[in-house]
Parts: C-alpha cells; sequence; structure tokens
C-alpha cells in the first residue's frame, strides 16, 4: 500500500512532467492549467475538486471596489478561516499579482492565500495592508519532490481545515454542544437580569 505523501510525490512527478508535455497549451489557457496542474494537487491533498460544498471555483466576489471572481474558495472546517488560490497561466509572472493577493487578504480579511501558475506557488498568510512579510515560495520545477510535498502538507493538506468522515459526527456534536451551553447561559442571565432569580 502506497503511503499518502509518496501518492503526493507522484502526483507532483506527474504535474512536473505534465508541464514539459503541455507547455505551450498551458501557456496560453488559464483553465488547462488549472485543470492539468493545479487540480491533481488538490484532489491528491483530499480537495474534492468536483465538489462545490468543498472547493468553490470562480467565486464571485464584491466587497466595496473588489468585484471578480476568486479562482478557487476552499471552504474549511472553520467558516472564518477559508482558503483562497489565484491561478495563472503556466509562466505567467506571479509577482504582478502580488497586489492583488494583498487586496484579497484586506478586503476579504483572508489569512490564507495561494498564487500560483502550476509550478511555482506562493503562499501569504496574515496580509494586512501594512505588512511586509515575504510569502513561502516553491518552484516544483527546481525542487527535491519529497520537499516540495511536505511544503503542501504543511500547508495545504484538506485535513488540517475538514475534520475526516469518522470525526464528523463528534464535531457536529460538540457544535450542538457548545451551542446549548450558550443558549442556557443567555436564558439563565435573561432570568436573573429580570429577577427571577434572587
Amino acid at each position: 500500500m502506497q503511503s499518502p505523501l509518496s501518492a503526493l510525490c507522484e502526483t507532483l512527478k506527474l504535474v512536473k512532467s505534465s508541464s514539459s508535455s503541455y507547455r505551450e497549451q498551458l501557456q496560453n489557457s488559464e483553465a488547462v492549467t488549472r485543470a492539468v496542474l493545479i487540480d491533481p494537487i488538490l484532489r491528491a491533498l483530499g480537495w474534492d475538486v468536483a465538489n462545490p460544498a468543498t472547493v468553490e471555483v470562480e467565486k464571485p466576489i464584491s466587497s466595496g471596489e473588489l468585484k471578480g471572481c476568486l479562482d478557487y474558495f476552499l471552504n474549511t472546517d472553520n467558516a472564518e478561516k477559508p482558503i483562497v488560490i489565484e491561478a495563472k497561466k503556466l509562466g505567467q509572472p506571479l509577482e504582478a499579482a502580488f497586489a492583488q493577493m494583498i487586496r484579497y487578504g484586506c478586503t476579504l480579511r483572508i489569512d490564507n492565500l495561494f498564487l500560483t501558475d502550476g509550478l511555482k506557488w506562493f503562499h501569504f498568510t496574515e496580509i494586512s495592508a501594512t505588512s511586509q512579510n515575504l510569502p513561502a515560495f516553491i518552484d516544483l520545477g527546481h525542487i527535491d519532490l519529497t520537499k516540495a510535498a511536505a511544503f503542501f502538507v504543511e500547508r495545504l493538506d484538506s485535513a488540517l481545515y475538514i475534520p475526516e468522515p469518522q470525526n464528523v459526527k463528534d464535531a457536529l456534536q460538540e457544535k450542538i454542544d457548545h451551542l446549548t451551553r450558550q443558549l442556557l447561559d443567555r436564558a439563565c442571565k435573561g432570568f436573573c437580569v429580570n429577577g427571577f432569580v434572587g
């Protein structure tokens, strides 16, 4: 049986090979880049790219002056901590999109953003208008694939963000218990405030 890390390394090897085999098509189309290079990595990391409840593709946004679509919006167990991935055609200069990533981070209050052309990946965290933090970076064309796999597992593995199916019931029960406690606390405070409890 193949280990998950080994399976991810195989996917990264295939992505790297595909980037050479289909270079011309990938350099001319963001959609092809996404299908051939980005989607396989997301699937290998446990993200169901065919399930819009988990991975929203081309999610419309409108916040102040910021309008458009997010290429990938990954819904996490914590609705306040989604992940955004901005995709570009293979070989497109990514540095030109840094300002776009900062706008997304500041305007949408998203702390976990990736910018990629399928081979080069920038990971932005805790973005603010005054942030000077440089994003983490890897280039699948020039890095040991085991190190690249570790980069992805540490930052983008779905297991970090979504409970495993056997734990979903437990996670739901915890949320129900938490909400029940909140309601009981509010009810008790209401009784105390209105003089029902002496």
